[in-house]
């Protein structure tokens, strides 16, 4: 399949993904993104980006880092590790776009691996650009609840650079930090 029809397909899927979001309301309780917490849910109800404020480069290369980095987190430890790529094209210490942050050297284990980067389980992928998405579309306001961390890494490493930084939250394996 050649890369055209590729996008063409990616670009239906994402499309087919906004439109079910628009249909059915999903539920959202605490930071909208923990089915679990305590707090009463309130319905949310998502609408789509036909104009979107993004672009598709952008879009793909957040996915491909929520998918690489935590395809077998929950909802919660994705929109997570999106949260950080996104604090770090806010900060000025950190290149100002989504892809330039994802590709910038040694930042996430998945890009500078040597490994292939090809995407072998679909619906994770899908559910990896729904997250996306939403983080992107700067009208879906989503609360920061990793306090504006800027660093994470998984509990069974300890690197160097841990102690400089003040931690913020763990969720599931990863421990996540801002600067002190």
């Amino acid at each position: 399949m050649n890369d055209a029809i590729k996008h063409d397909i990616m670009a239906c899927i994402i499309i087919c993904l906004l439109v079910v979001m628009i249909l059915k309301p999903t539920q959202h309780a605490g930071d909208g993104f923990d089915a679990a917490a305590s707090a009463p849910a309130a319905r949310v109800y998502s609408k789509p980006i036909l104009m979107p404020i993004y672009n598709r480069e952008a879009l793909h290369c957040l996915a491909a880092n929520i998918y690489w980095e935590g395809r077998n987190q929950t909802r919660r430890g994705q929109v997570a590790i999106g949260l950080v790529t996104l604090n770090r094209v806010a900060d000025n210490h950190y290149p100002s776009s989504v892809c330039s942050v994802v590709k910038q050297h040694k930042q996430f284990s998945w890009y500078s691996d040597g490994l292939s980067d090809t995407v072998h389980d679909t619906i994770a992928y899908d559910k990896a650009i729904n997250i996306a998405s939403s983080l992107l579309d700067k009208d879906n306001a989503i609360r920061d609840f990793t306090q504006g961390a800027l660093f994470y890494h998984a509990d069974y490493v300890s690197p160097y650079w841990k102690d400089e930084l003040t931690h913020t939250i763990t969720i599931e394996t990863h421990i996540f930090y801002t600067r002190s």
